[in-house]
């Protein structure tokens, strides 16, 4: 059904809509187990499977909804970011908010009529003998002492999750992480000038040293420019003639680290002059220079010694790949345009211009064209003409005013050599000036560059420029705070469900007092598996609370209803969560069940530790948590022990 929809939404299947179907698949058959829990427990008691389908069906479908759409909007707010991020992960909110709708219809309409088929009515049966397994007679226990000690269970539970909270410094940070594809990137840049057969000609070693290497399988190169933009990850190089670009392939992810290292130390014994970036493939969209530091103002030699001296804070630390967005200035040959002969001569610097560039470049006299394309027709001199530079000042000029050619040496007084920028990049019109970097090979980006940070940020700005950092940090900085933007806007619309259902505040406060103890499974995995706390972390950290708050649900709503069912005593509290203890045990064990394939993915293996982590902690803390914090909040009613009125729609659902 979700295949389906997403094929009638033009959804695509890619990495991120088929990871959101293996999150889907653990977490869409939480709906089914319950109702499947209550019919179990119906024809135990003595109900006909047709009977024990209609009541479990009516006695959870609204929760069931409300905890649905609350688990859909844990995910919302990736859904509704604008930035790059939020375009690149945006399937996975649309494939797991269709996955989960349609799962909540199945369970109550195809999930009953399968059980009153399969079910078989059995001789009615206490309540003892319904939960007395194994696993509930411990769990009944622990919940008597949490209920009789109530005050004592909230301390502890606020001492666990203040220290993972306080742990969570300790985690290592990171943006996006880095693809398991076996094939890595090599940009190889000469000196600023040079010409293209120059780099095609250099481009030919690499390929050789590249190739010798027995692990190697493929070597593609692209020179002058980058590749084809073939994913959202991919961010080409600007078109430039001593530029080049080769992807290297390897047989497998195990040999990709050790061909890097082995290419790069040859590379750079053979290529002094070459700047050279040797690269994995990432997910990032933040570029392929994770460290920027940006300068903005008007003068180009001050932006230049100001990067100078970041470059320098870099070196100091180590940093790799050290280099400026403008790069080098490039050697122009300047004529000095005498203003006042070529006004006797009737020549402007237009036609010095067109002379010029008839005996370099060339200049385009016309089009051919050859079916659908337009070739440019360019007339040039020779080549033994234009590679001498020393024949320019012979070069004729001609003149309008005069209708005769001549010598460029009477309007020029002399050509200059001088070093120039020959790329300036701008933002909101002002020249802006970037000292990039990356953090040595095997080290975290983040630690890295708080460690850089203070150094850079100490460097006196003169009046009129401007500083900020660009790169990984800022990529971070704005995806987590346009995401964080839309989250009060989602959680206040799960929040206002959950009063919804209820009617009443306390047991939506009851729930959501149980949302921040999501950092306390989140922190452990991490530091257990030593994984960094990846964006994709952080989303997965944000849908934690809605897969929490839909078991809570569950939770509290049975709760309601056998205290408006029997009197408002411990033990009846009591009774409600161990009713409860098989489905909510099995919503998480499947959830986290689900997350299990996503291991071997490296885009998903830090969000699934996350969820499977942070599920798996907190649905333990929780049933804990629930019954605590419901005795406190209704130890007025519990202390006079009278029956609870409830709310009508608990009412109709009951009914």
């Amino acid at each position: 059904g979700t295949i389906c929809i997403m094929a009638f939404a033009g959804i695509e299947l890619q990495r991120i809509s088929l990871g959101a179907l293996m999150i889907a698949m653990g977490m869409l058959v939480d709906n089914a187990i319950v109702v499947a829990e209550g019919m179990v427990i119906g024809v135990r008691r003595g109900l006909t499977p047709v009977e024990a389908a209609a009541q479990s069906a009516r006695r959870t479908q609204y929760a069931l909804l409300g905890a649905t759409v609350i688990g859909i909007l844990a995910f919302a707010p990736i859904g509704l970011s604008d930035d790059k991020s939020g375009h690149f992960l945006r399937s996975l909110f649309q494939v797991v908010g269709i996955s989960l709708l349609l799962s909540w219809v199945l369970a109550i309409t195809v999930v009953p009529l399968l059980g009153s088929y399969l079910l078989i009515q059995k001789k009615a049966s206490n309540v003892d003998e319904l939960y007395s397994g194994w696993g509930y007679v411990p769990y009944r226990k622990l919940i008597e002492f949490g209920l009789r000690r109530s005050w004592f269970v909230v301390m502890v539970i606020i001492g666990i999750t203040v220290a993972c909270v306080w742990g969570f410094g300790f985690v290592k940070q990171g943006f996006f992480p880095s693809t398991g594809t076996p094939q890595f990137f090599v940009d190889y840049y000469l000196p600023q000038g040079s010409d293209i057969h120059t780099t095609a000609a250099r481009l030919e070693h690499v390929e050789r040293v590249a190739k010798q290497y027995s692990e190697v399988t493929d070597v593609t190169s692209f020179i002058g420019r980058g590749p084809t933009r073939y994913g959202s990850m991919i961010r080409p190089e600007q078109p430039n003639p001593a530029y080049a670009h080769v992807v290297v392939a390897v047989q497998d992810i195990e040999s990709l680290g050790v061909v890097m290292r082995r290419l790069g130390d040859d590379l750079e014994a053979t290529s002094l002059d070459a700047q050279l970036q040797i690269r994995r493939s990432e997910f990032t969209p933040s570029g392929t220079s994770k460290i920027e530091a940006r300068l903005s103002g008007p003068d180009a030699m001050v932006l230049r010694t100001l990067a100078g001296k970041i470059l320098d804070v870099y070196l100091s630390h180590d940093l790799i790949d050290r280099k400026t967005d403008w790069r080098q200035p490039e050697l122009q040959i300047v004529p000095r345009f005498d203003e006042t002969r070529a006004r006797i001569a009737g020549i402007t610097r237009a036609d010095v211009s067109q002379a010029l560039a008839l005996a370099t470049l060339g200049v385009q006299i016309g089009l051919f064209r050859d079916a659908d394309k337009l070739l440019p027709i360019v007339a040039r001199a020779p080549s033994n003409e234009r590679l001498d530079v020393s024949a320019l000042p012979d070069r004729l000029v001609w003149s309008p005013a005069q209708q005769t050619h001549i010598p460029m040496s009477q309007i020029v007084s002399r050509f200059d050599l001088l070093p120039e920028d020959n790329t300036i990049y701008r933002r909101n019109r002002v020249r802006t000036l970037s000292a990039l970097a990356n953090a040595p090979l095997g080290h975290n980006v983040t630690e890295t560059f708080n460690e850089i940070r203070h150094d850079v940020e100490a460097i006196e700005m003169p009046a009129g420029y401007r500083f900020e950092w660009g790169g990984e940090y800022e990529s971070s900085q704005d995806a987590q705070r346009l995401l964080l933007r839309k989250v009060p806007l989602t959680f206040g619309i799960m929040l206002l469900i959950t009063i919804l259902m209820f009617g009443k505040l306390r047991q939506p406060l009851v729930i959501w007092l149980t949302v921040p103890m999501t950092v306390c499974g989140v922190v452990i995995s991490l530091l257990a598996t030593d994984l960094s706390f990846t964006f994709p972390s952080f989303l997965g950290f944000l849908s934690l609370s809605g897969m929490l708050i839909k078991n809570c649900i569950v939770l509290v709503d049975e709760i309601d209803q056998r205290m408006a069912e029997g009197r408002a005593e411990l033990a009846t509290i009591a009774e409600a969560c161990v009713s409860r203890l098989r489905p909510v045990m099995l919503a998480a064990g499947t959830t986290i069940a689900g997350m299990s394939p996503l291991l071997a993915d490296a885009f998903f293996r830090e969000m699934a530790v996350c969820i499977m982590g942070g599920l798996a902690f907190a649905t333990l803390l929780t049933l804990v948590a629930v019954p605590v914090f419901y005795r406190i909040a209704f130890a007025r009613e519990l202390a006079r022990g009278e029956r609870r009125d409830i709310n009508p729609a608990s009412a109709a659902a009951t009914t």
